[in-house]
């Protein structure tokens, strides 16, 4: 009964609401002045008028509000695909920049062997683990490469060729366990062996064996081939010492070598071939 009398009651207040504005621009038309009655008219609507006028006000507010958060939304999407272009865009400079810089240092390292022959090759394939003990390179016997010819980069020597397929190579370095080359400490002149070492190379290091107990090398001082056993070139840069121990006797001491090239980033390389 209760809802029936309430829609009853919001109906006639309806009605009574439509006569009174209707009655309220019939008495206005064509007249400047109020009557008595217009007045009163006026003062009943009054309040009804300024319900009307929040309720549109609130209305139209709450749909502005939702159409300002789309129109956030619209944007904020753009702008979110834009940051993520510009990301993607510098990545890619960035790694442009980076492949210039080391293909510069290549070009200058070959303009500094002049009176040597190289060809330049990039890396495609590595061994399993964090360093590379061997890897292989895009280039082999039709761009004249050979067994035992040195590999090198622009931080110095890599390692040698050790096989040769027509269009690749397989490269094994100085930190890989197999490897052995003589070596001289450019400081004192002492002649050495750098090795490979399964547990240095794990770290990206090698092992300089068959030093005197009388040596004056002293960590930090500069290692580089020395021609001997006729497979490395003389005078290319292999590291620096990092680390002397000496063995259990007393009689000899070896040290540990931190290479002047990182194995860890090697991406593009030159091997000498005459």
């Amino acid at each position: 009964m209760n809802q029936l009398f309430n829609r009853k009651t919001i109906g006639i207040l309806a009605i009574i609401t439509i006569i009174l504005l209707l009655m309220t621009a019939f008495l206005r038309t064509g007249r400047s002045d109020s009557s008595f009655l217009e007045t009163g008219i006026e003062t009943i609507l009054s309040p009804f008028q300024k319900v009307i006028s929040i309720v549109d006000g609130g209305v139209n507010e709450f749909f502005g509000y939702f159409g300002s958060v789309k129109r956030l939304k619209e944007t904020n999407e753009a702008l979110t695909k834009r940051i993520a272009q510009l990301e993607n865009e510098n990545r890619t400079l960035t790694g442009y920049k980076t492949e210039n810089e080391r293909l510069k240092g290549l070009l200058s390292l070959d303009s500094s062997l002049a009176y040597y022959e190289t060809v330049g090759c990039r890396v495609i394939a590595k061994d399993s683990g964090n360093w590379f003990d061997t890897f292989t390179i895009d280039k082999g016997r039709n761009a004249g490469i050979k067994i035992n010819q040195n590999v090198i980069t622009n931080g110095g020597l890599v390692g040698r060729i050790s096989k040769v397929g027509s269009n690749w190579s397989k490269v094994a370095t100085i930190i890989d366990e197999t490897s052995s080359l003589g070596c001289i400490i450019t400081r004192t002149g002492d002649i050495a062996v750098i090795e490979g070492d399964l547990e240095l190379s794990g770290k990206g290091l090698c092992k300089l064996s068959y030093m005197s107990s009388s040596s004056a090398a002293a960590v930090g001082d500069s290692v580089e081939s020395s021609g001997l056993g006729g497979v490395f070139r003389k005078g290319l840069m292999i590291g620096k010492i990092k680390e002397i121990h000496t063995d259990t006797q007393g009689l000899t001491q070896y040290a540990v070598i931190e290479p002047s090239v990182d194995f860890g980033k090697i991406t593009e390389v030159l091997v000498i071939t005459n």
